[in-house]
């Protein structure tokens, strides 16, 4: 298969503001919701570290109705910084949460790293609830301005 011949379109047109921002000193996150993961006590890949002779027990399948829920990880990424941030939730409202871990964020670390700023560069992949054809995501956008103060905008 060959690429699309417009293919680096989209990474050019959000490297401009996001050029445009961090010259500024102004924030840039880019955001991501990671799969989800049943609650519970469930086989998981990867290593376990315990005492050197405990053995934990786990169900041996991970059927949701033996679980406590489901985990959402909603990551952040602060590009002038280098820093990641990881959110954990349990609410089914994608694009609310993906606003809480925003302003969770802009209180706890970006109004102190970030004290000038203005405005805000939001990075998504566009799929899902943060999809730029999404009203709710938009309207949650619009309530996230309002309560930190800051004028966002969002590049797909």
């Amino acid at each position: 298969m060959s690429a699309h011949p417009d293919c680096n379109a989209q990474f050019e047109r959000i490297a401009k503001p996001k050029d445009e921002y961090l010259a500024k000193g102004e924030p840039v996150l880019s955001i991501d919701t990671k799969k989800k993961e049943l609650i519970g006590n469930f086989v998981r890949e990867g290593h376990t570290h315990t005492q050197a002779q405990a053995q934990v027990q786990t169900l041996d399948h991970d059927f949701p109705s033996a679980g406590q829920g489901k985990l959402i990880p909603h990551g952040l990424y602060d590009l002038a910084r280098n820093e990641g941030y990881l959110h954990l939730n349990t609410s089914g409202e994608m694009s609310e949460l993906c606003c809480d871990s925003i302003a969770h964020w802009w209180t706890q670390h970006g109004s102190r790293h970030y004290p000038d700023a203005r405005r805000l560069l939001v990075l998504c992949d566009g799929g899902g609830s943060n999809a730029s054809n999404r009203h709710v995501f938009k309207e949650d956008l619009q309530h996230l301005a309002d309560r930190i103060g800051l004028d966002n905008r969002i590049a797909h």
